[in-house]
């Protein structure tokens, strides 16, 4: 069973009752067509699961009796923020995010570098699509935290590590292919990843300077959107 997403305001947790609306209202009615006494399982994408019922069906909203809340213990144990270049091909930068999030990413952040083709951010209508791809593979994906969509930022605009704890890993299809990922257990993780073209040297010289590490995904030379998937993957799995 897919999960279901709806706001803290529309939970009332006095009265044990949510509400569902807009676009994921007309999917759970018209796609779904769930009625009176239905059993859901609804997130408010902040680590928060409720099991509810469909009390009553309106207009324009569900309205739903919780059952039961649970805490919802799901999510990586390390966080990985994804640095994504902007690509030519809006749909396959999609594609990346939405996967990624399936995979547990904790937030995404446009980049803007040298050889990135688009040098303009994605407008509103752009930003909600993505948005809405990210709630939509949330609740696939059966989890409880809503990932965040950062502004878009230039390269050389991405913050310092905040602490220790946190690492950076820039994927650099020249480097060593037996230059791995970090063994040590990792808590939080910044991962970069360019542009169709990859990275100038000139970019990763100051990334390095920087302390970003950079690593490999081997022989093979992978499309941005593969080369982020595939990333996410090994990060959340420590492999």
């Amino acid at each position: 069973m897919e999960y279901y997403f709806t706001p803290d305001n529309l939970i009332n947790k006095n009265s044990d009752l949510l509400e569902i609306s807009g676009e994921e209202f007309r999917h759970i009615k018209k796609s779904l067509r769930k009625t009176k006494g239905d059993i859901l399982e609804v997130t408010n994408g902040n680590y928060e699961l409720y099991k509810c019922v469909i009390d009553e069906i309106k207009s324009d909203r569900l309205i739903c009796k919780i059952l039961q809340k649970m805490n919802c213990d799901t999510e990586p144990d390390v966080k990985v923020n994804l640095h994504l270049c902007l690509l030519r091909n809006m749909q396959r930068f999609e594609f990346a995010i939405e996967k990624c999030v399936e995979l547990g990413v904790f937030s995404i952040t446009p980049v803007i570098s040298q050889r990135t083709l688009s040098q303009n951010e994605p407008g509103k209508s752009k930003s909600e699509r993505i948005k809405m791809i990210i709630k939509s593979a949330m609740c696939q994906s059966q989890r409880c935290y809503m990932p965040e969509l950062k502004n878009t930022i230039k390269l050389k605009e991405i913050p310092e590590p905040k602490s220790d704890l946190m690492t950076n890993i820039v994927m650099y299809e020249f480097e060593d292919c037996t230059k791995k990922f970090p063994e040590n257990k990792l808590k939080e993780v910044n991962l970069l990843i360019g542009p169709e073209g990859g990275f100038t040297e000139e970019e990763i010289s100051y990334l390095k300077n920087k302390r970003w590490l950079s690593a490999s995904l081997g022989v093979r030379k992978f499309r941005a959107e593969t080369a982020a998937i595939i990333s996410t993957y090994k990060l959340i799995n420590q492999i």
